[in-house]
């Protein structure tokens, strides 16, 4: 496969996927993490919620890539508690992806710290199209 062919990804019509994360040092367990996929025709929304870390990133990027060049995405952070630099590594990759499809640039809702920050720090709200509600994101899409 050259780089600028697109392997594609098998991805559910509609499915919801729960991972536990494992205890760190401090014996501490993070909360579930959980990703919502619902495709409703041209738009998938994509509602992912928990700890994102190594362990749930190659889930959502699983989620994300597969698409028509028609289908928007819309990937919804907002009740996400941690975002590793793995999860934000899936959503550049799916961006990536999806432009290399075709496919309309996708959207990132982000509201709070534990999703804005790691996206700022990597660079990454540079690249991605990010808002803080959805009706925000329709009124502001390029």
């Amino acid at each position: 496969m050259t780089r600028s062919e697109v392997a594609p990804v098998a991805s559910p019509a509609a499915s919801s996927a729960s991972f536990t994360t494992a205890a760190d040092e401090s014996g501490r367990t993070g909360d579930t993490g959980r990703i919502e996929d619902v495709d409703t025709g041209s738009v998938r929304l994509v509602t992912v919620s928990g700890d994102l870390d190594l362990e749930v990133a190659d889930q959502l990027y699983r989620h994300l890539a597969p698409t028509l060049a028609q289908d928007e995405a819309v990937v919804d952070l907002r009740a996400v508690t941690f975002l590793s630099s793995s999860a934000v590594s899936a959503l550049l990759r799916a961006h990536l992806h999806r432009t290399r499809a075709g496919a309309p640039e996708m959207t990132v809702i982000a509201d709070d710290r534990a999703s804005l920050r790691p996206l700022a720090l990597s660079g990454v709200d540079a690249v991605l199209h990010i808002s803080d509600t959805v009706p925000a994101a329709r009124e502001t899409r390029p």
